[in-house]
């Protein structure tokens, strides 16, 4: 068969070993099945039955299990194929190549992000935009390394009842974002994860080997920054014990006095912050308690609002929730069906909210130890189709400082706001808002309409997201990694001459 115009890189063969798929250089998987000719009993050959293109460079890899097709390519994208259903893009799903975990914190109080890379840290400004009545997306001047970070404006109140409505318009800067501080491990190990505290005065963070925490001088002064008067410095703070555990997840409280450590141990460690100083407060063993004979790590660290609770989740699916107060484990979930992907703290309240891989959300009282009325409605009626036949994973949930029974489920391509207040929708209800709120949606055919939620929308404005918070009282931070950004750094693909250019 000639059906590659360049080298073939990677073949998969099915168990029957009556199918075969191929791909290389020129991107294009092809099928050939073993089929039995017409006309002749029992005398089969190798017929070309298929062929698609969702790479744009080269195919380096094919695996096939089952009636799952996987490929992986020089793009940085895994694909996965039901082959079942034909060899088609309807049947198959793109995973976003990015880091699973959170990349980017937030120092609301102090405005500026802590960008994580894989040997150093960035610690940027944000911009500040002109004051306008609509909201509006505001692009900055994107970092190095192809990070580009994203200021919403303030909108009218109808944002609360409609859900995220942005246009494209952009807004103008008054002050450019500016990189304050480089921070670069002196070791070759890799950044496994960092975090920065509330007000921009401490910074953690922890490779393979141990665990580091910084003091941020001048960080909080939003004034002496704009002057350039005093330059933020970073100076190591000293520990007990001297060598800190290597961590899975940080996060510290709002009041900035303690900070969560979740070690490779499964050990969750609260450490108390004394100026320069930070010693272990308290260690809680219960994610160490093996599983199936084996120790699994934290996945998901959360610290509510007020900083007296702490939740923390691993990957047997356990989740705990602990008071900073008493020192003591005050709650232990059920264990779902599915891996939860996110948790957060409802404000002003006792919730906990869980987001999982098949896309639940559930909100549990952890006080009153059940799961509230909006979670046992959402059980009996179904969430929105929309939302549950999204292929997106959902990295992170945020609420709302105007309204806490706002919150926003954000993933690489998806962001969906929901309103608990709200009347709950139609499973069938249309979830979905175009680019332009102005634009008239398009008519369907009778039969087919779909109602509109009220309390819940998700949003086609943002793709490639890696951290989305509410910022303010009516704004929000998003941080994208721009496509275009990433194939300029990709090696160049086979060219192939296109009929009609």
């Amino acid at each position: 068969f000639q059906l590659h115009i360049a080298d073939v890189l990677a073949i998969a063969v099915g168990d029957s070993e009556d199918v075969i798929y191929a791909s290389g250089v020129d991107n294009k998987i092809v099928q050939l099945q073993l089929v039995e000719r017409s006309g002749r009993k029992g005398s089969r050959s190798w017929v070309n039955t298929n062929s698609l293109r969702c790479h744009t460079h080269d195919v380096r890899a094919l695996t096939l299990y089952s009636s799952i097709l996987v490929s992986g390519g020089v793009d940085t994208n895994v694909i996965f194929y039901d082959v079942e259903k034909g060899l088609n893009r309807e049947a198959c799903i793109l995973v976003p190549p990015f880091p699973h975990s959170i990349l980017v914190s937030l120092a609301t109080t102090a405005h500026v992000l802590l960008l994580q890379y894989p040997r150093h840290l960035h610690i940027w400004s944000l911009g500040e935009e002109v004051e306008t009545e609509e909201m509006d997306v505001t692009e900055t001047p994107s970092s190095p390394d192809q990070f580009e970070m994203l200021a919403a404006a303030p909108e009218r109140d109808t944002s609360i009842q409609s859900g995220l409505k942005i246009s494209t318009d952009k807004l103008t800067l008054e002050k450019e974002p500016q990189l304050l501080l480089d921070i670069r491990s002196s070791s070759h190990h890799h950044i496994m994860t960092s975090s920065i505290s509330l007000c921009g005065d401490f910074i953690a963070f922890s490779d393979t080997q141990k665990s580091r925490v910084f003091h941020l001088s001048n960080m909080s002064s939003r004034s002496a920054r704009k002057k350039k008067k005093y330059l933020p410095r970073a100076s190591p703070v000293s520990s007990d014990p001297h060598h800190l555990p290597p961590a899975h997840r940080l996060a510290f409280t709002a009041d900035s006095t303690k900070l969560i450590v979740a070690d490779t141990s499964a050990l969750v460690h609260v450490m108390k912050i004394e100026g320069d100083h930070v010693s272990i407060l308290h260690t809680f063993l219960d994610h160490s308690v093996p599983v199936n004979s084996q120790v699994v790590p934290v996945d998901v660290l959360q610290v509510s609002q007020c900083g007296r609770f702490v939740a923390t989740g691993d990957i047997a699916n356990r989740i705990h929730i602990y008071d900073l107060s008493t020192l003591s484990c005050i709650a232990t979930l059920p264990v779902g069906m599915s891996s939860h992907t996110a948790i957060a703290f409802q404000p002003e309240s006792t919730t906990l909210v869980i987001c999982s891989s098949s896309k639940l959300i559930q909100l549990f009282d952890f006080m009153k130890g059940r799961f509230t009325e909006w979670s046992r409605e959402a059980a009996n009626k179904g969430l929105p189709q929309q939302w549950l036949h999204h292929p997106a994973k959902v990295d992170g949930i945020c609420f709302s400082e105007q309204n806490p029974s706002k919150m926003a489920l954000w993933g690489h391509s998806v962001c969906c706001t929901v309103d608990l207040s709200k009347p709950f929708p139609h499973p069938k209800s249309n979830i979905v808002t175009s680019y332009n709120e102005e634009r008239p949606p398009a008519k369907k055919k009778r039969g087919n309409e779909l109602t509109s939620a009220v309390g819940f929308k998700m949003s086609r404005l943002f793709r490639n997201v890696m951290f989305f918070c509410y910022f303010g009282s009516s704004s929000a931070v998003v941080v994208e990694c721009p496509w275009q950004g990433i194939l300029q750094k990709l090696p160049p693909a086979l060219f192939r001459v296109r009929y009609g250019t």
